[in-house]
């Protein structure tokens, strides 16, 4: 039946599972009801989709994910799209269905969400996670092989800081890693027993054993006279006065790209030979080779190597590097190079026109950085509005532009640095040649990774949906392109990001509106919170939890009413063209999604602002039940006595029964609806949204209902209502359980 409900495509319900039995089996409603539970329970199918069990893992992308969790547990979210080279969209699509069918699960640690296996034991999950950070690992790895080993002898094998190593040692014991104990009046290491074999199946735990001098009591063990000696067993990275070979690593800037410079020195008396240079990035980064090799260092020769990292995005980063060689035994040595991070910004610009006769002498004074982008399947004209349009809603001053020529020419000059710009776009053989001049490469390598990366998504959604050039088709995708901007300003207040980046997006938000949409209300709103980040806050402040929480209400319904515009624009495009070649359908389900995310959006907010929850008797003000989320708490009985007096006296001087429905004290709203016997309160800190208020207003008709034997003549007996935690879980907050 199941099957069968799947090939129509239609959506699981009781309803559609019932009427179906009842068809095509002869099967009581004892039966069908007891089916029905069951293979819910079992999550063969999940109600409200389309989707069935069984055909989760025929997805490719899908199952990929599935076996990269299955094999790496533990690692975060930004980490599995990285690795599977899929968009956070798709990902957090093809995660949540895969955690509802149950083949996976999700748990916070810190301020990651991470991901395991459905069997994965519980009680190993957060030392898998700790052990998915570098440091930790390395120092797990060598309390392993050296038991009984303390952090001050960790701290001459690591090139760490030794509170760094402390704050890992403390953070391995809470994890019931490793457990610490007295000998000799000096605190020692030790692994603790039962876990390496697991362990094992992810990690690879090779031994680091140091040989070491006994400890004894009377000699400090902080002794710069006396040092507890370290003897390599298996190679190790030293510091640095101590390495007879040395890796010195800089980076600068070259055109659009990063140029990483590694430099290889042999301090030592023989010749070492056969010299790879590994080089490790993240997904923020193209790179050109990732392995080099130097044939042979004689004593005292250094050589260095050149890697070429090509930007994708702005943001902070870190560059890893592993060396190996043989040295003069012919015995295999290795090296971990200390990471590198490289921070690629983006800056922010503001309009600067200038003369043609001003923009050739700035370009004489100025230093160039240029990129290129391939396009295929899109027409030049269609690539060249693309580019044209992402590089005027930075809003800079276009000198020049030649539509038959594909070129245009922009200027402005950088906010922060007042240091002035050029940005000259060209359209050649299907490549969209960017180049940039400025006093700093540093700003030229930032916009180029900023501009490209805009530039490809506009593409890649003008591939997908192939929409001609008519006017309400731009418009569409205009709001498709809004709405990312949106979604990622939305990801940026969750994470409390820098202000500059902040309005980065919100100025491009705003320019494109004025472009596009001119007329729509949020304009003002856009503009009013330009101007106020603007004013009060300076360049390199983060934002504020009560400035984030109040955008992020905003935003909602800016992502509302760009929703509303792509609805009204297809309406239009239906009534109008019947072009074979508009994927309307596309477009619909494009539209799907971006009322699912919307609403994903809104869940993550009010599961962020919702602080406490409470149902008060009408006829005494006694709180009946309450429930506060993420440790807030209040005395009940306090706010129950306060409600219900503020609202007799709004009653009193109103001389009608009309009871109040908000509260409001500095950054904290208290929402209330009243019933028949009962009040409810949500104490929240942020503004509300018509969802929630709806969601409270079910509740008080689904309390009432359920206890309407008892609360017309409720006689102050609680112990009735002390199993409603629970039902207020699968009634009320599971509806906003954060995405």
């Amino acid at each position: 039946m199941i099957r069968l409900l799947y090939e129509k495509k239609r959506i699981f319900t009781f309803e559609e599972f019932y009427e179906i039995c009842s068809k095509k089996m002869a099967l009581s409603d004892s039966e069908i009801f007891s089916g029905f539970h069951e293979i819910v329970g079992k999550k063969l199918v999940i109600e409200g989709s389309r989707l069935i069990r069984d055909e989760i893992l025929n997805h490719k992308k899908r199952s990929k994910i599935f076996e990269y969790i299955n094999k790496n547990p533990g690692f975060h979210f930004t980490h599995i799209i990285s690795k599977m080279g899929i968009g956070p969209h798709a990902g957090r699509w093809h995660l949540k269905i895969l955690e509802k069918f149950d083949f996976i699960k999700s748990r916070k640690f810190d301020r990651y969400k991470v991901y395991f296996n459905d069997n994965f034991p519980e009680s190993r999950e957060e030392m898998v996670f700790l052990l998915r950070k570098k440091n930790a690992l390395e120092i797990f790895k060598i309390i392993v092989s050296n038991s009984e080993i303390n952090a001050n002898e960790i701290d001459k094998v690591l090139d760490l800081h030794y509170n760094t190593i402390q704050y890992y040692v403390k953070q391995l014991i809470n994890s019931n890693l490793i457990e610490s104990n007295s000998r000799n009046n000096v605190n020692v290491l030790m692994p603790v027993q039962g876990h390496l074999e697991f362990l094992s199946m992810f990690f690879d735990i090779k031994p680091i054993e140091v040989a070491i001098k006994p400890v004894i009591s009377s000699i400090p063990s902080y002794s710069k006279e006396q040092p507890i000696e370290l003897i390599k067993t298996v190679p190790l990275v030293e510091k640095p006065q101590d390495q007879e070979v040395k890796v010195i690593r800089e980076y600068d800037y070259v055109g659009g790209d990063v140029r990483f410079k590694v430099a290889v020195q042999n301090h030592s008396e023989f010749i070492i030979s056969k010299i790879n240079v590994m080089i490790t990035s993240t997904a923020q980064y193209l790179v050109d080779d990732k392995v080099k090799s130097i044939d042979l260092l004689s004593p005292g020769e250094s050589r260095g190597i050149d890697f070429l990292l090509t930007p994708l995005t702005c943001g902070k980063s870190t560059i890893y590097a592993t060396i190996s060689y043989s040295d003069y035994k012919g015995k295999p040595q290795s090296l971990v190079i200390n990471p590198k991070e490289i921070w690629i910004k983006c800056p922010l610009v503001t309009p600067k026109h200038a003369s043609i006769e001003e923009i050739l002498s700035w370009k004489k004074q100025l230093l160039n950085g240029s990129s290129s982008i391939e396009y295929h399947n899109v027409p030049d004209s269609q690539a060249f509005k693309i580019a044209l349009d992402q590089i005027s809603a930075l809003d800079l001053s276009e000198i020049d532009m030649d539509e038959s020529k594909k070129s245009a020419t922009f200027s402005g000059i950088a906010k922060v640095t007042n240091d002035k710009m050029i940005i000259e776009l060209k359209l050649h053989s299907q490549k969209i040649n960017l180049n940039v001049w400025t006093s700093d490469l540093k700003q030229a390598t930032g916009f180029l990774a900023y501009i490209k990366n805009l530039i490809n998504i506009s593409i890649e959604n003008a591939k997908r949906f192939q929409i001609k050039a008519e006017k309400v088709g731009e418009k569409i995708l205009d709001c498709f392109e809004l709405s990312d901007r949106v979604k990622e300003l939305n990801v940026e207040c969750e994470n409390r990001a820098s202000v500059s980046d902040i309005l980065l997006l919100i100025n491009e938000i705003g320019v494109r509106l004025n472009r596009s949409f001119p007329d729509v209300t949020i304009v003002d709103s856009v503009g009013n919170w330009k101007e106020n980040l603007e004013t009060n806050f300076r360049p390199g402040e983060f934002i504020n939890e009560s400035n984030a929480i109040k955008l992020q209400f905003e935003i909602l319904n800016w992502f509302q009413k760009i929703i509303d515009l792509t609805k009204n624009n297809l309406q239009v495009i239906e009534s109008t063209f019947e072009e074979s070649d508009i994927p309307l359908d596309e477009i619909k389900d494009k539209i799907s999604e971006l009322n699912k995310a919307r609403l994903d959006q809104e869940k993550n907010y009010l599961h962020d602002i919702l602080k406490y929850l409470m149902i008060i008797h009408k006829d005494t003000g006694l709180t009946l039940f309450e429930k506060g989320f993420f440790g807030f708490k209040l005395d009940p009985d306090l706010v129950g006595g306060f409600l219900t007096a503020i609202q007799s006296f709004g009653s009193e001087i109103s001389s009608t029964e009309t009871s109040m429905k908000k509260l409001v004290y500095k950054d904290f709203q208290i929402e209330i609806e009243d019933g028949d016997y009962v009040r409810a309160a949500i104490i929240l800190k942020g503004e509300s949204t018509i969802y929630l208020i709806k969601k409270l207003l079910d509740y008080v008709k689904y309390f009432e209902k359920k206890y309407e034997n008892q609360l017309p003549e409720w006689s102050g007996n609680l112990q009735i209502f002390k199993d409603e935690d629970k039902d207020l879980e699968n009634f009320f907050f599971n509806s906003i359980k954060k995405n």
